[in-house]
């Protein structure tokens, strides 16, 4: 088997191809248009630069005594030069014109010619724009009916489709209205010039390296299908709804949650829809309800040992969460609906219904099925979960996401050659090391360990859940400046934005922000070579990491999401971001291709559930969906912690008790340890779930941020390198690319206010704008295609919102339609990105066209 590139790179690479070709977008614009533009700018500078030297000439000309006499006419000459207008007759010397130099008659003449070569331009422009703009309608129109493009926009928008299909019933040549075609435009370049994750409009699939000559060789092998998942979170939510006189009612299973610990006279949890720990006394009723449900018992069986003011308590707590109803299959399972079903019964009232529903699902991926077949599918999925959710109660079901559809290759797209990656991803590496010191997680430990031996000393040994419990005690009344106050804007467990390191309370964070500091600007200070801007030797970040104190260390694993940029000297790559490493990302498209393609899904293999030794500890994942189909997946690692609201399928030796979990403190790393009490085995924990790590639960937060695997980043990595966006008076704020070796972390980009960036002023039309616009990027040097981001003012304390960019192709007018959108917030700040790679350099994949490309490579340290 080829081996990867460097001794610690995963052997399977993670590739997301965008949906629809490159050509697309090609299509839809106006190339000769755009050329005219330009035409009409080169014509206009030139008519500027002469126009001003001509100028200056004329100025001697006026002092010359010999021309005393058409000293008027040099005048109105001079005006005209400035203004870039035709002289009039009487901007011309008159009888007095041979007194002027023939090379300065002549160049006058020149100039003239120029002017109305531009102004003759100008007048053409708006016709071709028309005419450009009619045929891009028709691309618009040809690219929306694809197969692959209405399947995502069913899943994504189904109103905008319903309006696609009313255009398409409109004759030939009628134009759709604006607003459906500005959106149909959006999600056309979305589908195009990213790799969007939504429904059809990217394809994820599994590669190994190979020993390829070359670095990216398409294989040929352009086989996709689509897969599909029900809501799980939503059948979970179904069955624990199920009516109270329901056979399968008494049939589920009630746990006493895993994070229950009773101290001082109370029994200590965590509120399921809440952001708070909660202490109930342990009074005689409470006590009881926790005797019936023991270690875990069905709800009838409950119910028959419970009454009277009992039955009512237990109620209560299932309502607060001590006392979990668990639906009747794990997070992970196989086939939920499957399960359901099983668990229901063949008479139960939702059996039929689940049935229809399952073979609804089954039908709407498979081969051969159209769109219209899709759209009627559609309809039926959602009359079956209607009749599912009839009985349950009068909870209206959600408008969309009914179920969850994503497409997968069922044989691997492309083959990486490892000796061609090797000096990128050895670059890889460099960076992965410069991250440590940009870690969310690196202040979370320090604050976190300074606060746990204060309060519990060196040697401290507590119980996971009784410092868990503690600190979120100690968060509500902190006081501000302190440490614990810190901590918990760090874990937020307090709304606002998190600290600012610069002003911690601890001088080790401190210095890790001047570090921070030192290094961005010993990473900027190398010479810029344009166009290719800064590039860092990566020897020069090992020497600044080798000074870094210990505590300062990276994530075991980390998967990079990089593009390939074509060069004359060898592969080189752009960092797109990072993400949590041990399959995290593999396991998703796992998962998806084990459903369609079990002899495709071998290529990415992931590890046998077999126990790991214990001295060489326990690497551990939580497994619960958190109200996200996003966070199904095989599993990645060898453990799970039984985390609160979850449901596991692994055998009870592979599930690790919250209970049999303590902390220690590290006084080296200036860190907590997490151990088994069992075995003192250190446990770390995987986060290998596709969740943003802050939308997850309190106790999730806690378990990721002291003791995860994870990047943690406190930004997307190129706004660690480039900052964030702010809100500057009056410039083109520029910032040129910066890359170490092979790696570019940060693209080129250009940052403004909204209202400094030409608007279209009343009366003025499409060809008009165009040139202004067109004009003011070359002024600035910003290329014409680019994507762009607009941030608005964020309220003071309120962390900023994640905002996706838009693609911008000043060829394109549908584009530049769009773009328009973004300036109506004059306060906004544009983010203008350099379009690095061009489309143009995307893969090409034989007859289906160039298309964008990513991959998902998993590295560790070297």
């Amino acid at each position: 088997m080829p081996a990867p590139p460097t001794a610690a790179t995963g052997p399977v690479v993670v590739v997301r191809v965008a949906a629809l070709p490159t050509q697309a977008l090609d299509d839809t614009a106006a190339p000769a248009s755009w050329a005219m533009v330009q035409a009409i700018l080169a014509s206009r500078r030139r008519v500027a630069e002469a126009g001003a030297r001509l100028a200056d000439e004329v100025h001697g000309f006026i002092a010359d005594p010999a021309l005393a006499g058409a000293r008027p006419e040099l005048v109105a000459l001079r005006r005209a030069l400035h203004n870039r207008r035709r002289p009039g007759h009487r901007a011309w010397p008159g009888g007095h014109a041979e007194l002027l130099p023939a090379r300065f008659r002549s160049e006058l003449t020149g100039w003239t010619a120029e002017l109305d070569r531009a102004a003759a331009l100008t007048r053409q422009l708006p016709d071709l724009l028309d005419a450009e703009w009619t045929r891009s309608l028709r691309a618009l129109r040809r690219w929306s009916a694809t197969e692959v493009f209405e399947f995502g926009l069913l899943q994504s928008s189904e109103d905008l489709l319903h309006a696609l299909l009313r255009w398409r019933d409109q004759p030939e040549g009628t134009p759709p209205r604006a607003q459906v075609a500005l959106r149909l435009a959006k999600y056309l370049a979305r589908a195009v010039a990213k790799t969007s994750p939504q429904a059809t409009f990217m394809m994820s699939g599994l590669c190994r390296w190979s020993d390829a000559p070359t670095a990216v060789q398409p294989t040929g092998r352009w086989a996709w299908r689509s897969v599909v998942e029900p809501n799980v979170p939503l059948l979970q939510a179904l069955t624990r709804r199920l009516p109270a006189d329901s056979t399968a009612t008494g049939r589920l299973m009630v746990v006493t949650t895993p994070d229950a610990d009773v101290a001082d006279g109370r029994i200590w949890f965590a509120h399921p829809r809440r952001e708070r720990i909660q202490g109930l006394l342990l009074t005689p009723p409470v006590r009881t309800a926790i005797e019936a449900v023991g270690g875990g018992a069905p709800l009838a069986e409950v119910g028959r040992r419970l009454a009277g003011d009992t039955a009512v308590t237990f109620d209560r707590l299932v309502e607060v969460g001590l006392f979990e109803i668990q639906p009747p299959f794990a997070d992970q399972a196989a086939d939920h609906l499957h399960d359901l079903r099983a668990w229901l019964g063949q008479e139960a009232p939702a059996a039929g219904p689940l049935r229809a529903l399952a073979d609804a699902l089954d039908a709407y991926p498979a081969p051969g099925t159209d769109a219209s077949r899709r759209r009627e599918l559609h309809r039926r999925i959602r009359t079956e979960f209607q009749a599912v959710h009839g009985p349950v109660g009068d909870t209206p079901l959600p408008a969309r996401n009914l179920f969850r559809e994503n497409a997968v290759f069922t044989a691997e797209p492309v083959r990486l050659g490892g000796v061609p990656w090797r000096p990128a991803v050895a670059d890889l590496h460099v960076v992965h090391r410069l991250l440590a010191l940009f870690q969310h997680s690196t202040v979370v430990r320090l604050v976190a360990h300074r606060v746990v031996v204060d309060r519990y000393g060196v040697d401290t040994r507590v119980g996971l859940l009784e410092l868990h419990r503690e600190l979120s005690r100690l968060a509500v009344d902190a006081e501000p400046g302190t440490a614990v106050a810190e901590l918990a804007g760090l874990l937020l467990l307090r709304p606002g934005q998190p600290p600012d390191p610069a002003r911690s309370t601890l001088p080790e964070v401190r210095w890790l922000h001047r570090l921070r500091q030192q290094a961005l600007a010993a990473l900027w200070a190398g010479p810029e070579t344009p166009p290719e801007g800064v590039t860092v030797d990566p020897a020069r970040v090992r020497a600044l990491a080798d000074g870094w104190p210990p505590w300062v260390r990276p994530a075991p694993a980390l998967a990079c999401f990089v593009q390939q940029v074509p060069a004359a000297d060898g592969l080189r790559l752009v960092l797109n971001g990072v993400g949590a490493g041990h399959g995290a990302v593999r396991s998703r498209v796992h998962r998806l291709l084990a459903k369609v393609a079990p002899e495709g899904a071998g290529t990415g293999e992931l590890p046998k559930a077999t126990p790991t030794p214990a001295p060489a500890g326990y690497l551990a994942e939580i497994t619960g969906l958190f109200g996200s189909t996003v966070n199904l997946r095989s599993p990645a690692v060898d453990f799970e912690i039984s985390h609160p609201g979850t449901v596991s399928a692994r055998p009870p030796q592979h599930r690790i008790a919250l209970d049999d979990l303590v902390v220690t403190a590290d006084g080296t790393t200036r860190s907590l340890r997490l151990r088994r009490r069992s075995d003192d085995g250190e446990v770390r924990i995987a986060h290998t779930g596709m969740m943003a790590g802050a939308r997850l639960p309190r106790l999730a937060r806690f378990l990721i941020h002291l003791f995860g695997d994870v990047p943690n980043a406190a930004a997307p990595t190129a706004q660690i390198f480039a900052g964030t966006p702010e809100h500057q008076p009056g410039a083109v704020r520029r910032q040129p690319r910066l890359s170490i070796g092979r790696v570019t972390v940060s693209r080129a980009s250009w940052r403004v206010r909204a209202d400094l960036v030409p608007r279209r002023a009343k009366g003025v039309d499409d060809a008009g704008y165009l040139l202004a616009l067109a004009a003011w990027f070359a002024d600035h040097r910003i290329p014409p295609r680019t994507y762009v981001t607009a941030t608005g003012p964020t309220p003071p304390g309120t962390p900023p919102v994640p905002v996706k960019p838009i693609y911008l192709d000043l060829a394109n007018l549908l584009l530049v339609r769009l773009f328009e959108r973004l300036l109506r917030e004059p306060d906004s700040v544009l983010v203008f990105t350099e379009a690095l790679p061009q489309l143009a350099d995307a893969p090409c994949f034989g007859t289906e066209g160039r298309h964008v490309t990513e991959y998902v490579v998993e590295i560790g340290l070297p």
